[in-house]
């Protein structure tokens, strides 16, 4: 069957193994800078897409791309199809590279997956934080749409070592009294709750956009100081009880028509500590967003998002939201 890639990473592509020479080959035969491609067993694109003249030809063209699969499953010499908008924009053909190397089904013994090479270099002790975003209906229960961004989005970050140890500082200041967490912490965690594509980012955006960090303040109080004795760990830990709200305001008034985000969230949770370590994360963020992103467009693209799909389907959204941020070691995870 078709396998999808996604374009590789800057430091993925710079490596020089056979896995990205591969990853290199396939990407240098593409229409843009996103969409989809489809590989046969050789490693060589069958066909690259951008976009769809409508819902109906995705399935139309993960069809076309088995029959092709099926056609030429090996490495003999074949033609990328390209298209722009499929079927109907068709671009003239590209001729697909031959790997240098047989594509191995499996990393030889000893060896890392090159995709997995930046995490494996963050420090030990490094916390990842998986992010969950959902939008509410109009009855305040959790949309049923899944497939769109806006309505449901996933992300991730990352704690260095350091900030967790600012944290730790922080905490053992405190006392039994509450304390303010320091803002680099709340800063990061507000960058990554909310709904759409990467570009209506409202921290941070990576398209320079301008954003008004109304307020992020977090603040945290001891629970208790507990010893867990499992496997004979019997170090003491701490768990913080995390209280906060966020506003934040992004616009793009000049460079993007129709551009607007806004998310208030008030935030709980809790952290634990481990020394200068956390070793759990669970905050919860509930509030209130309004996005406009090409709003402005005519109605065809609205409801034919398929066909419009290089900066991001048209949005207009405001309603109630949910946010929920899971954290643990990067260590541990690696077990």
């Amino acid at each position: 069957m078709p396998v999808f890639v996604s374009p590789p990473s800057s430091s993925f592509t710079q490596a020089g193994d056979d896995e990205s020479r591969l990853f290199q080959a396939i990407y240098r035969s593409r229409v843009a800078d996103q969409g989809i491609c489809a590989i046969n067993l050789g490693g060589q694109a069958l066909d690259w897409v951008v976009m769809f003249d409508d819902r109906e030809n995705i399935l139309t063209f993960l069809d076309h791309s088995l029959k092709r699969f099926q056609a030429y499953p090996d490495t003999k010499q074949i033609v990328t199809e390209r298209y722009t908008r499929f079927p109907s924009q068709r671009l003239e053909d590209a001729k697909s590279q031959t790997p240098s190397a047989v594509v191995a089904e499996r990393h030889p013994a000893g060896s890392s997956c090159p995709a997995l090479a930046a995490k494996s270099r963050l420090p030990q002790g490094t916390l990842a934080a998986e992010v969950t975003g959902r939008a509410l209906d109009a009855n305040g229960k959790l949309s049923a749409s899944t497939v769109a961004q806006e309505h449901y989005a996933r992300d991730q970050f990352y704690v260095m070592p350091a900030l967790q140890e600012e944290l730790a500082k922080a905490f053992g200041n405190a006392g039994n009294g509450r304390v303010r967490i320091p803002d680099e912490f709340a800063r990061l965690c507000v960058t990554y709750a909310y709904l759409g594509q990467t570009d209506v980012r409202p921290l941070s955006n990576p398209l320079g956009a301008t954003s008004g960090l109304n307020q992020c303040e977090f603040w945290a109080e001891k629970v208790v100081d507990v010893r867990l004795a499992k496997s004979g760990d019997r170090s003491p830990r701490v768990l913080m009880r995390v209280e906060g709200k966020s506003d934040v305001t992004t616009e793009f008034p000049h460079r993007q028509k129709g551009f607007g985000h806004e998310i208030k969230l008030t935030w709980e949770g809790f952290i634990e500590m481990k020394g200068n370590q956390i070793s759990q994360l669970l905050l919860s963020g509930r509030g209130a967003e309004r996005l406009k992103w090409r709003s402005g467009e005519p109605k065809a693209a609205a409801t034919n998002p398929a066909a419009s799909l290089i900066a991001g389907h048209s949005i207009d959204l405001a309603c109630e939201v949910r946010y929920g941020i899971v954290g643990e070691p990067i260590s541990r995870l690696r077990k």
